[in-house]
């Protein structure tokens, strides 16, 4: 496989990969997308139970981590460490309690997007302005390509 023909690899971070609204939200749009993209998902209390939900085609590894509870940056050291090692195409973090990826990143190592990015347009995922890119979260979705 070519690098043109390689899934995108996305990093999730979350608080908990519990089901709740984002987890509900990252199930949807990765059902949706099937193996168009690869997803590591790390999540800071390393419970995984939203992936019962994932379809098989999605390809998607849980990546338990250790966490320090507490220090805001305690972790930026080691979530730095995983993002050099995973080269990840995009970092995406969810909420508050995963924010310290997005801290993990500066000086950037991958484009981020967080939580803010909203999830019922598709096109943002697919290629940026720029020519092949995963177009930032803060691009709008252009008319028509809203999810249904």
């Amino acid at each position: 496989m070519t690098t043109e023909q390689r899934p995108r690899h996305l990093l999730h971070a979350f608080s908990t990969f519990q089901l709740g609204g984002p987890q509900a939200r990252f199930v949807e749009l990765a059902n949706a997308l099937g193996p168009m993209f690869r997803h590591t998902v790390v999540a800071m209390d390393n419970r995984f139970d939203a992936g019962e939900r994932l379809h098989p085609s999605v390809h998607w590894t849980p990546m338990s981590l250790k966490v320090i509870k507490g220090g805001a940056l305690a972790n930026r050291g080691s979530f730095r460490q995983v993002l050099r090692n995973l080269q990840p195409d995009l970092l995406m973090s969810y909420n508050w309690g995963a924010i310290e990826w997005a801290a993990a990143n500066l000086p950037r190592v991958c484009p981020v997007a967080t939580a803010g990015m909203d999830a019922s347009c598709p096109a943002r995922l697919g290629k940026g302005a720029s020519g092949g890119h995963l177009a930032p979260a803060r691009t709008h979705c252009p008319a028509g390509m809203e999810a249904a």
